[in-house]
């Protein structure tokens, strides 16, 4: 069985004068997280859709579920409490996955709901790839276009590393439950301090990590900046056919 996770558990500490986590702000008159929905429900290989959300604030999200999605289509989502970080949010939707009878065999996709603009082909890749067994872990990314430097604490250019081999990851990241949970366990607490993302799990474990194909549309609204660069991604989408999948 495949399932989703929407992990909505960020507060949004780089959004000057934000009052709610910026996954509740609107763009284009809905809320970000209500149209990061939307692009999964595009997708029918999903048993279910959880969203885990930051404490406090599940009626709310629920009450955005329910405003702006049909009842038919919101059927398929679940709105559950989040964890403290990125991977306790991942053990809380496997947590639920299991009560809803998956096993450690069902592959979990893994995305932020700050990135509204994920595409169907994105989703349908991450799942291919790891239905396939051609990796322990997909996660989704796209080329870096900018040098890179890599500089030590006093600011200083210690190296610069070949950009052809460097991406920029996104999210979808797409393991199976089971994997998950044997490598998560491994890591030491310092380990899992230092994680960004559900890759570095299967990373420090010597994991096969392959990458999925991402789009420059695939932005992670951060900051007041990206709520811009959304509007105007919302606008060409409405303006221009080539944007339907987005």
């Amino acid at each position: 069985m495949i399932y989703a996770g929407i992990l909505a558990g960020g507060v949004g500490s780089r959004m000057t004068g934000a009052t709610v986590p910026k996954q509740f702000f609107p763009i284009g008159g809905k809320p970000i997280l209500v149209h990061t929905a939307e692009k999964f429900l595009m997708c029918d290989k999903f048993q279910k859709i959880y969203i885990a959300v930051v404490g406090g604030y599940l009626d709310l999200a629920q009450s955005m579920i329910d405003e702006y999605i049909d009842k038919s289509l919101a059927a398929r989502i679940s709105v559950i409490e989040g964890g403290g970080d990125r991977s306790g949010s991942i053990l809380k939707v496997i947590e639920r996955i299991y009560e809803d009878g998956g096993d450690e065999k069902s592959i979990l996709v893994s995305h932020d709901s700050v990135r509204p603009f994920v595409n169907l082909a994105a989703l349908e890749e991450n799942i291919r790839l790891i239905s396939g067994g051609c990796c322990d872990c997909a996660g989704t990314a796209v080329p870096s276009i900018d040098t890179v430097f890599e500089i030590d604490k006093g600011g200083f250019v210690t190296s610069i590393p070949d950009r052809s081999r460097l991406c920029n990851a996104q999210t979808p990241q797409t393991f199976t439950v089971g994997e998950f949970l044997e490598c998560y366990g491994r890591l030491s607490p310092a380990d899992k301090a230092a994680l960004t993302d559900a890759c570095a799990v299967f990373l420090r474990c010597g994991k096969r990590v392959l990458t999925a194909k991402g789009s420059s549309d695939n932005i992670k609204i951060t900051t007041p900046f990206d709520m811009k660069l959304a509007e105007s991604i919302l606008n060409e989408s409405s303006n221009f056919h080539g944007f339907s999948d987005i």
